[in-house]
């Protein structure tokens, strides 16, 4: 399954860049573009709970990392970059366990 290949390899990629939150932009991206992927597929949220589960993560966890690195440049942001993180593993392992499950 097309899906499935893409979200191992889309974990993989997370798991290989979560050390440091230097590496945001390149994980947000992904995200970005796993969003707009699953827009193109489905884009009722009520149809779509993946879709639903990584705009929730862009919203909340991801707007709140960038709104504390704005407001403190300077300063270290490893509680809200691991809470986006962790959250965008989850939305890829949940989505990976409900294909798992429909085969």
């Amino acid at each position: 399954m097309v899906k499935k290949k893409r979200l191992t390899e889309l974990l993989q990629l997370i798991k290989d860049n979560e050390r440091s939150e230097y590496n945001f932009n390149i994980i947000f991206n992904e995200l970005i573009s796993e969003y707009n992927s699953e827009i193109a597929i489905n884009s009722n949220l009520d149809e779509n709970p993946y879709l639903n589960n990584l705009r929730q993560t862009i919203s909340d966890q991801a707007e709140d990392y960038k709104n504390r690195r704005q407001k403190k440049p300077n300063s270290n942001h490893d509680r809200e970059y691991s809470a986006f993180v962790r959250n965008f593993k989850q939305d890829i392992e949940n989505e990976l366990r409900r294909l798992t499950n429909a085969e």
